[in-house]
């Protein structure tokens, strides 16, 4: 099975900014890339990790917008994205009986001149 997110799903964020919602379109990585139904699903978790050190790691609940259209968001905590850099993230969703993983998402932190 293969898995994608919508190519428009390439994230940039701000450093030191937090409580606005990163969104995510979940599709199959077919010629239609239609969505990828996640009815069923029991929770979605999102990972991110630092390209520099590979330490700097981010995870957290994410919320599962709309299940048949595969639309899921995270929301951005105030402890998220204190370093600016480039990071690789991924998406877990659980099932009861399995977990799928969307992995490869690109996210440039920007530096933010008001941020040490």
């Amino acid at each position: 099975m293969d898995l994608k997110l919508s190519l428009s799903q390439r994230q940039v964020v701000v450093q030191g900014a937090f409580g606005y919602k990163m969104e995510f379109e979940l599709i199959h990585d077919d010629e239609d890339e239609t969505p990828f139904d996640i009815t069923g699903a029991t929770s979605a978790k999102f990972y991110a990790v630092n390209l520099v050190d590979e330490l700097t790691k981010y995870s957290g609940a994410m919320v599962i917008d709309n299940a048949t259209l595969g639309y899921v968001s995270y929301t951005v905590a105030v402890t998220d994205f204190l370093i600016a850099g480039k990071y690789k993230g991924e998406i877990h969703v659980i099932f009861p009986t399995k977990e799928l993983k969307w992995v490869e998402i690109d996210i440039t932190c920007l530096k933010s001149i008001g941020t040490p």
